[in-house]
């Protein structure tokens, strides 16, 4: 374990409550997989792109309260992951952990820079207005199992 690896009572911490920033990260992620599946129950063809913006939309929301989590648990403060560089960009966020020594598998790297334009600019939320069709790498069902690795991101010694 890294000698910089904070826990919540510490007197160095200053940050949230952990846990609290996981349960949403996961409450996030758990409406996105029923949404997922809600749409699969009502028929036998894959969701659309207008169907997928909103369930991407919570993926993304999940992805960045695990990546404050883990800057939280490797010693980060209040004032550092609050910057303004790191507001809904996946992508300083992820790199700001990898400073911290979190270290990601190749999957969800490419899967957090992929997304993170998305979610920085909005767009998932305004997709009605976005002139072409976006390309992501991950269906959502994939970006969902990936997601749930970032769950152990809050260890430095743990690959994501």
């Amino acid at each position: 374990m890294s000698s910089n690896y904070l826990y919540s009572g510490d007197v160095n911490y200053d940050g949230p409550e952990p846990m609290a920033y996981r349960l949403h990260a996961s409450a996030f992620l758990e409406c996105a997989e029923f949404a997922l599946s809600g749409i699969r129950e009502r028929g036998p063809k894959e969701s659309n792109m207008m169907q997928n913006a909103p369930i991407v939309h919570l993926i993304c929301h999940s992805i960045e309260m695990f990546l404050k989590l883990a800057l939280y648990k490797t010693g980060s403060n209040n004032r550092d992951v609050m910057a303004f560089e790191l507001r809904h960009n996946l992508t300083n966020l992820k790199e700001k952990c990898e400073d911290r020594g979190v270290v990601f598998s190749d999957s969800v790297a490419k899967m957090i820079d992929a997304l993170s334009p998305l979610h920085e600019t909005h767009k998932l939320r305004y997709m009605a207005f976005v002139e072409a069709p976006i390309w992501l790498p991950f269906c959502p069902s994939e970006m969902i199992d990936l997601t749930k690795n970032l769950a152990t991101a809050s260890h430095p010694s743990q690959r994501t």
